[in-house]
């Protein structure tokens, strides 16, 4: 959907020239005294990569028949150039883990949470935002740290979390736009690629309940040989608590 223009400068007035960009004959040839700019509007048909042109030999008002010129042999005489950037924006993999000493998938008060993504190809620094499952924004001023400079494909972000953090799943969204065409931007990103996940999880589990029974007819007594069980009610999972039952674990 770009337009790429290419201006020509001559050492008097011409006929208008066959000019070819892409492969393809110019959309539009105009000139004015000694200036002629020929422009095209690229596609997605457009091969990536450096634009081609060439202008076939030119003639001047009276007939006189000129050289014309190319990107491979002669070049620009300012040495610009335009790139065709054919690879879609997006980010290519999304990431979020906690560096809890127990799973990487729930965070308590004080372990970190990190996003990382990586885009399809360069962009400037991308704008992260963490919610919690209360719907409160962690505070991008204070408590999140960035990496990442613009130009680049990796960063990430990453906070601790607090005690004034609400329990549940985090969310995330990532806003970005393509480094060399800000007008180019990416779709927001509130998904990971990898199927990871945190759910923040602040409170510390209390036992609700406690029962103790045994196997026997009567199950308030116990004989040798007896099997005692003890059912324990809790306010969430838990990992396998050690119990201890007639002094033994």
């Amino acid at each position: 959907g770009s337009t790429v223009s290419l201006v020509i400068t001559l050492s008097e007035p011409i006929q208008l020239p066959t000019v070819t960009l892409v492969g393809r004959t110019a959309d539009e040839v105009t000139c004015v005294d000694t200036v002629c700019t020929a422009t095209i509007t690229l596609t997605s048909g457009d091969a990536p990569g450096d634009v081609n042109w060439e202008i076939d030999a030119i003639a001047d008002l009276a007939g006189n028949v000129g050289s014309g010129k190319n990107k491979a042999a002669d070049g620009t005489t300012d040495d610009t150039a335009v790139d065709l950037d054919t690879t879609a924006l997006m980010l290519t993999s999304v990431s979020l883990v906690s560096n809890n000493d127990v799973s990487s998938s729930h965070a308590k008060t004080s372990d970190v949470v990190t996003l990382s993504i990586t885009a399809s190809k360069p962009i400037n620094v991308p704008t992260i935002v963490f919610t919690d499952a209360g719907g409160n924004v962690v505070d991008a001023g204070s408590r999140v740290t960035a990496s990442g400079s613009a130009g680049g494909t990796s960063f990430s972000a990453n906070f601790a979390v607090a005690n004034g953090d609400s329990d549940g799943a985090l969310s995330f969204s990532v806003d970005y736009t393509d480094y060399v065409n800000s007008d180019n931007v990416g779709s927001r990103v509130s998904d990971v690629t990898d199927g990871t996940s945190v759910t923040i999880d602040t409170v510390p589990p209390t036992i609700t309940n406690v029962s103790i029974a045994s196997n026997a007819a009567d199950p308030t007594t116990a004989v040798h040989g007896s099997t005692v069980s003890l059912v324990i009610t809790l306010s969430e999972p838990i990992q396998l608590p050690t119990v201890t039952l007639v002094g033994r674990t």
